[in-house]
């Protein structure tokens, strides 16, 4: 058993199987749609939200997880033997997850002032996360110290970047990030490389 435990949230984007193999703990965020409320990847899977999804008359929206849903997992660590814990998070520019963590990381210090908790800010969001997350469950497996897995963790963040492309346009203007005129030019264009892109594979 690895002596460092690596908790993240669940919008890591990191595969179940992977984080099964290297014992990474996962937070569900909150995933409304409709009057529904599902926790993510919980009582609701990717399989079945991405064949949802195109059919959507509006978008779902996204709420992080609570300060005692990772003071639940930060108690259950430690109920199992674990003394030291590193947690890695979504960007605290474009969530709550950081603050919630931070808050369960004081609430279970103070009744647990024998474990360790670390709660970084990966200032950074999906797979870029993930990355981080993976790394140090891989480095704490191969029993890295605590020290060593948030040192590892802090060198990635200013290297770490993402670029993003989108095959479809349609949510971001439901959401409103974009206009109906650039919709309307962004769909034409990305159907006109499309073609462009069949007639060279032909």
């Amino acid at each position: 058993m690895s002596k460092v435990a690596i908790v993240t949230d669940s919008v890591a984007s990191i595969p179940e199987a992977i984080t099964q193999e290297l014992k990474i703990h996962l937070v569900p965020y909150y995933i409304h749609i409709g009057k529904e409320a599902f926790r993510d990847l919980i009582n609701i899977d990717c399989e079945s939200f991405y064949k949802w999804l195109p059919n959507a008359n509006e978008l779902p929206t996204t709420a992080n997880p609570s300060s005692s849903d990772y003071e639940r997992v930060y108690q259950e660590l430690a109920e199992s033997g674990t003394r030291d814990i590193v947690s890695i998070h979504i960007t605290s520019k474009g969530s709550g997850a950081y603050q919630a963590a931070m808050i369960a990381k004081k609430t279970t210090l103070e009744r647990l002032p024998e474990i360790k908790i670390e709660v970084i800010d990966s200032l950074n969001v999906s797979m870029c996360q993930g990355w981080m997350a993976i790394e140090a469950a891989r480095a704490a497996l191969l029993g890295a110290s605590f020290d060593r897995v948030i040192q590892l963790v802090q060198n990635m963040i200013p290297i770490t970047q993402m670029m993003q492309t989108a095959d479809t346009l349609r949510y971001l203007y439901m959401g409103g990030r974009i206009g109906k005129a650039k919709h309307l030019m962004g769909s034409l264009l990305i159907g006109l490389l499309s073609l462009q892109n069949q007639h060279i594979l032909c």
